[in-house]
């Protein structure tokens, strides 16, 4: 079988535990809520989570997000947390990998453009569960 859709995925780890975070290449999720995009990605997308967490590219200890758009007011965007058997609701090492994948990203913006990154930011994000602020502060490059 032959692939034709790309995924762009940024690996990353929470003290030791593999979460990948994919950034692009899925398109609309639909659902009103992210718990509704939860389930609509279980039935039509499971295959996704099959080709980041399985061999040959993963593992069964392996975990994955998808970054998406999400419907509550208070949330600047919503991810999807993905684990070898299921799509739960809530992860804490996931949410730490979602939390260093964008902020990593953002300071790679800033300075692609010569910005200076914002030494500490807060953003309200939105997963299955429940609407989580995460805090997040840039110390001395190393």
């Amino acid at each position: 079988m032959r692939w034709k859709q790309a995924l762009t995925v940024v690996e990353c780890h929470a003290e030791g535990e593999v979460g990948k975070v994919i950034v692009g290449g899925i398109g609309p999720i639909r659902g009103e809520t992210m718990f509704d995009k939860k389930l609509y990605f279980e039935e039509h997308y499971d295959q996704i989570r099959r080709l980041v967490l399985f061999e040959p590219r993963g593992a069964a200890v392996h975990c994955a997000n998808v970054i998406t758009p999400s419907n509550h007011p208070d949330a600047d965007m919503g991810y999807i947390i993905l684990e070898a058997t299921e799509c739960p609701a809530m992860s804490g090492s996931n949410t730490i990998c979602v939390a260093t994948v964008l902020l990593v990203a953002s300071l790679a913006v800033a300075c692609a453009f010569s910005m200076s990154p914002i030494p500490s930011r807060t953003s309200p994000w939105k997963p299955p569960g429940a609407l989580l602020v995460c805090v997040a502060t840039v110390g001395t490059a190393r």
